[in-house]
């Protein structure tokens, strides 16, 4: 079912020929009146254009709560209603748009796009699209972040040698415009085999390469580039710094944070979107 809504400032029910009125003509809104739903009764929650407009589309009291002012953005909107996290609506477009639904223009908006119709069929199954990045990104956190804590007291030179010398080639690559996916998957892994077990070596290598299912390539193929990469660079440079310190919390925080911000680069560039 398609719902088109039409609301007009200031336009007087009682002035359209389809409720009614004689002598003003209004026979296209008449002919798609004759079509449609026609609602006879109507009491709007507000008088004013901008709070009516809101409790429209969000089910929810304007005054005295809100105020006078224009609708928040959407996917704050509904993540209120739906009660669930923002980078959980911003991930679900990602998710409607590699379904052919919606289409994301950065610095544009998101746009309805037309019934995927046949294309519907060629489109991954929602179990095939990969799981949250969110949660992804939160499950490295804690096992990289523990990991990291445990290696750094007894860090040894020739595996902080090595370590180093991935974050060097991270960094030479990214000088020659290149982005260094591989570089940051060995250097992440790197780390996990200083521990000497290969069960979290394993854990690590499979929970980076979820970056490649098709929600997360969605997602970073939209908001990657060379300046995120830039501050990915200097993070890595933190966690390095603090192995080669043999500081543990240090290196803990370093990772966390990394971590925490790779996730949100991704979700504030989408919001911008």
């Amino acid at each position: 079912m398609n719902v088109i809504v039409i609301i007009a400032d200031s336009f007087r029910a009682d002035h359209l020929g389809c409720y009614g009125n004689s002598w003003i003509k209004t026979p296209c809104l008449d002919k798609f009146a004759a079509e449609s739903a026609q609602f006879n009764f109507c009491i709007p929650e507000n008088v004013p254009t901008v709070p009516a407009r809101v409790t429209w589309f969000t089910g929810q009291y304007g005054f005295p709560f809100r105020g006078w002012k224009h609708l928040e953005p959407s996917e704050r909107t509904l993540a209120e209603r739906l009660g669930v996290s923002r980078p959980s609506v911003r991930e679900a477009l990602v998710a409607l748009e590699l379904e052919g639904r919606v289409e994301i223009r950065m610095g544009s908006g998101v746009y309805v796009c037309a019934a995927p119709g046949a294309q519907a069929e060629a489109t991954p199954p929602r179990e095939e699209l990969g799981d949250s990045m969110v949660d992804i990104m939160n499950a490295r956190s804690v096992i990289e972040g523990a990991i990291v804590a445990s290696v750094a007291p007894f860090a040894k030179a020739k595996a902080l040698k090595a370590l180093r010398g991935i974050y060097e080639t991270m960094a030479r690559e990214l000088d020659a415009g290149q982005i260094p996916v591989q570089a940051d998957r060995e250097f992440h892994v790197a780390v996990a085999q200083m521990t000497g077990n290969d069960v979290l070596v394993r854990t690590v290598a499979a929970l980076y390469d979820e970056r490649h299912n098709p929600l997360s390539t969605k997602l970073r193929g939209h908001f990657e580039n060379e300046s995120t990469w830039a501050d990915a660079l200097r993070e890595h440079k933190d966690i390095l710094e603090a192995l080669e310190a043999h500081d543990a919390i240090q290196a803990q925080a370093a990772m966390q944070r990394h971590l925490k911000a790779s996730v949100e680069r991704v979700m504030a560039r989408l919001k911008r979107a």
